[in-house]
């Protein structure tokens, strides 16, 4: 009776501890977005402007990854013009170093028309987590 007592013990407190192991999450996802923010001064345009047709701007961000379990996966740039659906017309997967903070520089050229042009960034993390930012370049005639 005593060593079925013991051996019953010993199974419990076994079992407890695959319990405890298995519950532990070995990659916690922390609800921290990823941070985009865009670069500023010298060449760079990083508010809504408006120029003249066929200019060259240089849009410009930074992406960092929210915690330190969050590596960035995606980076994306999309476009639209003239109030339409965004297009994508660049994407970027990252991974190793880049999957920690990215850089990007974008030259533009704007269109030969009047109009409005709309340019979102957008980063992703691994866990489907993502920030953005965006600008408006207006074109005139």
């Amino acid at each position: 009776m005593y060593l079925g007592i013991k051996s019953l013990y010993g199974t419990v407190i076994f079992a407890s501890s695959l319990t405890l192991i298995s519950c532990k999450k070995d990659d916690p996802n922390t609800g921290q977005l990823p941070s985009i923010v865009w670069k500023s001064g010298g060449v760079y345009t990083n508010r809504d402007t408006t120029v003249s047709k066929g200019t060259l701007v240089t849009l410009g961000v930074n992406a960092t990854k929210g915690s330190a379990n969050d590596p960035l996966t995606l980076l994306q740039l999309k476009r639209s013009f003239d109030g339409g659906s965004d297009s994508v017309i660049l994407s970027v997967n990252l991974s190793g170093n880049m999957g920690d903070a990215t850089t990007l520089d974008y030259p533009v050229a704007t269109r030969s028309v009047a109009g409005s042009e709309r340019y979102t960034f957008w980063i992703t993390d691994k866990y489907g987590l993502n920030n953005q930012v965006s600008l408006v370049i207006t074109t005139k005639q």
